[in-house]
């Protein structure tokens, strides 16, 4: 990356002391940096671990709903058979009057005949069930007779029997219901409380990353004024006023030598990797269904038969070094004093990217003030 021409006609002792200065609020500047990374990591790990209960309230939930569905299913029946009981206790009741009339029919029938032994029952008699108890009396009487004491006999307990039925079933049916309206309303009420705990979890791990990137930024602009006032104070009177502009590059294994020329590989790269705009970010992703920043350059290139380790150090190591002038598409970008994040150059000065937790796989520019800033260098991926 170009660095601003030094001051050559500035040799004087201010310069010094000013770089003596910046140096030492770089340091301070510095100082917390790991404690901020180390801020980051722990808030992602904790809502990594809260998304991961998340997952497990979502499978509590369809559980619950399951279970809500089975016991409105099971209520459906009750229902039904409810319905189903109810005719049949109408039918019992019918029954029951219509044996009763019968009866009371045939007794009057005996008493006016001039059976002595079954008006003295008869009269005897304190209720209709003494009555029916009597069917020793009463069945000395004709085959008719007995035949229609039975059928009230058997009326009365099919409509006792339909009525106990009738309670038990509508009291399970409403435990049922009960039940699992609750069990789904506690499901629906943990994942709301947990998505709200996953929200704030990421709005603190957003604002993290801007406090450090604004960090970032200052500790670069401190460090490329430190530079200029220590060359400034360091380089001798000149003997012309022409000035120069030099080139910096990353020290590799391979700087000094002339970079391959660019090639058809590069290009592909970069049509690859458009496609993907909009996927979202995802830690520790190198999928379309979600990816990081050197999961998204090892994917793309995995896609032309080309390995990459999902390692943005590695991927820095992974070909020849380029300087930022001779870019071409498909040359891997760099950022940040530890190598720690990665992009693919598309071209007039912009890179494609999976920028960070919150975003989606975008277009920059190296001219934005913070990638400028952390610029470290190019690698060109040839095969």
């Amino acid at each position: 990356m170009s660095s601003p021409p030094p001051q050559r006609h500035r040799r004087r002792l201010a310069p010094v002391v000013a770089a003596v200065v910046l140096v030492a609020a770089l340091a301070t500047l510095s100082a917390p940096g790991t404690a901020g990374a180390d801020q980051i990591s722990a808030k992602k790990a904790e809502a990594a671990f809260a998304e991961k209960q998340l997952n497990q309230l979502y499978a509590r939930e369809d559980r619950a709903v399951e279970a809500y569905d089975r016991a409105h299913s099971k209520l459906a029946a009750v229902k039904h058979a409810i319905r189903v009981n109810t005719n049949q206790l109408e039918l019992a009741k019918k029954n029951l009057a219509a044996a009763r009339a019968q009866l009371a029919q045939l007794v009057v029938s005996a008493y006016k005949g001039g059976d002595p032994d079954a008006a003295m029952y008869v009269l005897a008699a304190q209720s209709f069930t003494d009555l029916v108890d009597r069917v020793d009396v009463l069945n000395r009487t004709s085959h008719d007779e007995s035949a229609t004491l039975h059928r009230v006999t058997m009326a009365e307990r099919e409509v006792l029997t339909r009525q106990a039925l009738l309670k038990k079933q509508q009291v399970q049916a409403r435990k049922l219901v009960k039940q699992a309206a609750a069990a789904k309303r506690e499901a629906q009420a943990l994942i709301s409380s947990q998505q709200a705990k996953i929200s704030q979890l990421h709005s603190q791990i957003n604002q993290l990353i801007g406090e450090r990137n604004a960090r970032l930024a200052r500790e670069a602009a401190a460090r490329r004024a430190a530079a200029r006032a220590a060359a400034a104070a360091q380089t001798p009177a000149p003997t012309t006023t022409t000035t120069t502009t030099t080139t910096t590059a990353p020290a590799s294994p391979t700087s000094g030598a002339p970079a391959p020329p660019a090639n058809s590989l590069g290009a592909q790269a970069v049509q690859i990797a458009m496609g993907e705009l909009g996927v979202p970010y995802v830690w520790g992703g190198a999928s379309p269904s979600g990816f990081d920043c050197s999961g998204l350059t090892m994917w793309v290139y995995a896609q032309l038969g080309i390995h990459l380790d999902h390692y943005t150090v590695s991927q820095f190591d992974a070909g020849p070094h380029v300087a930022e002038s001779d870019l071409a598409p498909g040359d891997l970008v760099f950022f940040e004093a530890g190598i720690g994040h990665v992009g693919i150059y598309i071209g007039n000065g912009e890179f494609i990217h999976a920028p960070h937790t919150g975003t989606v796989v975008q277009i920059s520019s190296l001219s934005d003030s913070w990638y400028e800033a952390e610029y470290q260098g190019a690698t060109r991926v040839t095969g």
